[in-house]
């Protein structure tokens, strides 16, 4: 029940997996509010999940916020600089390797989830304050992997299997430790490159770096200060 005497106040855990990620916020992660902090969690699925692992095992938090860059799926809706919010998140190259196909493992029989919802009340949250902001963006499937797709046919393989938009390289993982803690978490992207032959020239990493940490820092003024 709401009080007219007591406003609920949330402390948020503002995560990117590198510093190119960071390197145009303004301050309001560094400190500048008091209802957010910041971390560096490190590239790829291990580095990540041992930093955020860490964190939560010395301080509480009311959520998890993952930040970064992707590519994105040929068809999948979403474009070069495009804004991706994450509804679920999956391991996608936990299998056998057949080509350009992944191949999954029997993972009833490992007694393993490889697929994490995140939908749930801060995503939500988070949505509002995006439309409040008028910043446009994709909703749906994120896939995080190994290795990077670098043929058309690898990424539509995933795409596909998960019904995806986008892959990353630390998602899912982030997704099952927050849910070991009990943590939401949500994961917002901007697309660095389309998933297909590996050309560095078209890809706009520097770009896509530099939106999502300023969308990130004005979701910390934003978003995080409103309160229940």
């Amino acid at each position: 029940m709401k009080s007219n005497f007591f406003l609920m106040v949330y402390m948020y855990l503002m995560v990117c997996p590198t510093h190119l990620e960071s390197k145009t916020i303004t301050g309001s992660l560094y400190g500048g509010s008091s209802r957010s902090s910041f971390m560096i969690s490190g590239f790829g699925m291990v580095e990540s999940a041992i930093s955020l692992t860490r964190r939560l095992e010395t301080d509480n938090f009311d959520g998890v916020i993952l930040f970064g860059t992707a590519g994105a799926y040929q068809g999948g809706g979403a474009n070069l600089l495009d804004i991706c919010l994450a509804i679920r998140e999956s391991f996608g190259d936990l299998g056998l390797a057949k080509g350009n196909e992944i191949l999954p493992f029997d993972l009833a029989e490992l007694n393993k989830k490889i697929t994490f919802s995140l939908q749930n009340d801060l995503l939500h949250k988070v949505e509002r304050s995006m439309k409040r902001l008028d910043i446009p963006y994709e909703r749906g499937n994120f896939v995080t992997v190994n290795s990077s797709s670098g043929s058309k046919e690898r990424g539509a393989s995933l795409a596909k299997r998960f019904d995806a938009i986008c892959e990353n390289m630390e998602g899912a993982a982030l997704a099952r430790v927050c849910q070991i803690y009990h943590t939401p978490l949500v994961e917002i992207r901007c697309v660095s490159n389309m998933v297909g032959v590996r050309d560095r020239a078209a890809w706009k990493l520097e770009e896509a770096a530099a939106k999502i940490s300023s969308i990130v820092d004005n979701l910390a003024l934003e978003a995080l200060l409103e309160t229940d």
